[in-house]
């Protein structure tokens, strides 16, 4: 895969391994980011207090975030030209040099429109820097099949493994949120379809039951976070007033 776990895995895993292999069925928009965040930096340096740092910090996200998606001169971009802008950005962390210019389209041209799906932020470059010391390459194919020296390709290649890391994104369940459990509510067995998600950890008409899973367009955890504050409240609020039995329930 080519999401966040595998951009973070390649460089954590590139300084000790013999070599990285990040191989993926289609190329993803990634972005070199400083790691170090100059206004909290500056702010800290002035002996600010860390709610003026945070408020500095978020302001200044906030504007970089609009720049860069519908307000401001990128907001008034084509799309096209906003996909380009992108990839220049890679480019750019990854000259010619170091990756000729037919590979580099071949593994760095997204078929996909940039905020349509993801966009990946390493942190000073890191992922870029472990391809051009050659620690880490990217193979943009299909898996036809494992043996027992790695993966063989669907083009026919294959490549030599001694550890394959899945990180192949989201797999969507015919049931959720439950997968391949088989559960029944008084008899009924349970149909996703049939129920409403509620605050999106809980399903109407299924007593004591919670789930936790992340934003898709922003930090995984910053929603598994509220999730399971929430689901921490419902369960001192039922441990207070000696309730055994919570669920939603959906209007008429």
């Amino acid at each position: 895969g080519s999401g966040a776990t595998a951009v973070t895995l390649v460089p954590a895993m590139a300084g000790d391994a013999a070599h990285v292999t990040m191989l993926q069925r289609s190329p993803t928009y990634i972005v070199a980011m400083p790691n170090l965040d100059k206004v909290a930096d500056d702010a800290i340096k002035e002996g600010a207090s860390p709610e003026e740092v945070h408020r500095r910090v978020r302001d200044n996200k906030a504007v970089q975030m609009q720049s860069f998606t519908h307000a401001g001169e990128v907001g008034a971009l084509t799309q096209e030209d906003k996909n380009n802008m992108f990839i220049r950005f890679m480019r750019m962390s990854l000259p010619e040099k170091y990756m000729p210019e037919e590979e580099f389209k071949k593994h760095f041209t997204p078929r996909y429109n940039i905020w349509e799906q993801r966009l990946c932020l390493c942190p000073d470059g890191d992922f870029f820097r472990a391809i051009r010391r050659k620690q880490a390459s990217v193979v943009t194919d299909h898996i036809e099949r494992f043996d027992e020296r790695g993966i063989v390709l669907r083009s026919g290649g294959r490549l030599d493994a001694d550890l394959v890391v899945t990180a192949t994104g989201l797999q969507l369940h015919h049931n959720p949120p439950m997968a391949t459990m088989q559960v029944s509510v008084d008899g009924v067995p349970y149909v996703g379809r049939e129920h409403y998600v509620y605050k999106d950890c809980m399903l109407n008409d299924v007593p004591n039951f919670a789930f936790g899973r992340g934003y898709f367009q922003a930090s995984w955890t910053l929603k598994a976070d509220i999730v399971c504050h929430y689901v921490c409240r419902l369960l001192n609020h039922m441990r207070q007033h000696g309730i055994a039995r919570a669920a939603p329930r959906a209007p008429p």
